[in-house]
């Protein structure tokens, strides 16, 4: 997982750019294009403390339009349980074929439903906001607010991620390396406003990739199960926020090639030609990760 990470979401959102063939076209399926192939379901299952292979699987399947275009992700358990959180979730595009909007509904057994919303705002083809909010507990305050600013290529340069509750407020500020088409290092500034006094750390992410085909490069958000990750609640002091992809603090869509190393954490892949099957996620004092990757054809 990559709690470490926490200064962009989003960098690139399927823009359209014309005449620059290493970023993905909106109206182009996850997965590869020169094979025709993309992703059908991902699906997660954690090993328990002792590090055996759990029983749940949380399998995540993926809904196209007519124009290719990711616009659905629905999350169910296996085994099934009556108790299973219900979610739910659909992209929204502009006239330019821009994500504007990615919502996802959860119905928790026996609790209130949740809206989770990322709003995106652009300039031309660049992604300059992001805006997350959740409504969980009913509270108003469970809220991120990203802007970006970009390289002459197109790349994320710097980003600047902010929210303010109870008195307290957070700030990060990071700027990005790219290595070709790869980030290779993100320099992260954090500061923690509250009385007597604000307190501040920084740190830097170093990382490694294969030499395969990313299925999810330059994708918006793909969020994680929310029985395993639940949703961002800044509010309680919990600044970090899993996803799978993208998201509030996850940079791994940024990069063309999957990443192997992202500080402390690692990840091990098989394949299926140039794309993951499998994808073995290991980080200190968290259970072990595994995500298994279908594909179909189009």
């Amino acid at each position: 997982m990559i709690h470490v990470l926490r200064g962009l979401l989003y960098g690139m959102v399927v823009f359209q750019f014309t005449g620059c063939g290493d970023h993905l076209f909106p109206n182009v399926s996850p997965g590869s294009v020169p094979d025709r192939l993309r992703i059908k379901t991902v699906t997660q299952e954690l090993a328990d403390v002792v590090g055996r292979s759990g029983l749940v699987q949380y399998i995540s399947t993926f809904g196209y339009d007519l124009q290719g275009r990711l616009n659905t992700i629905t999350t169910t358990q296996n085994p099934s349980d009556p108790n299973a959180p219900v979610e739910t979730g659909a992209f929204t595009y502009n006239a330019q074929n821009q994500v504007t909007q990615f919502q996802r509904e959860i119905t928790p057994a026996g609790e209130s439903k949740i809206t989770e919303t990322y709003s995106y705002t652009y300039v031309n083809s660049q992604m300059t906001r992001l805006y997350y909010t959740n409504d969980k507990d009913g509270r108003g305050d469970n809220v991120w607010d990203l802007t970006f600013q970009y390289n002459p290529d197109n790349t994320v340069k710097h980003s600047h991620k902010s929210f303010a509750t109870g008195g307290v407020s957070y700030t990060e500020d990071s700027d990005y390396t790219f290595t070709g088409n790869n980030l290779t290092l993100v320099a992260t500034a954090t500061s923690i406003f509250r009385i007597p006094s604000p307190l501040n750390n920084s740190y830097t992410t170093n990382f490694t990739h294969d030499s395969k085909t990313n299925p999810f490069y330059n994708v918006a958000v793909i969020p994680a199960p929310y029985a395993t990750a639940g949703v961002s609640t800044p509010f309680n002091g919990i600044l970090d926020f899993y996803t799978y992809y993208g998201g509030v603090d996850n940079v791994l869509h940024l990069s063309r090639n999957n990443v192997l190393s992202a500080g402390s954490t690692t990840y091990a892949y098989t394949y299926v030609g140039d794309l993951p099957a499998t994808r073995i996620t290991t980080e200190p004092f968290k259970p072990q990760e595994t995500l298994t990757y279908v594909y179909e054809s189009y």
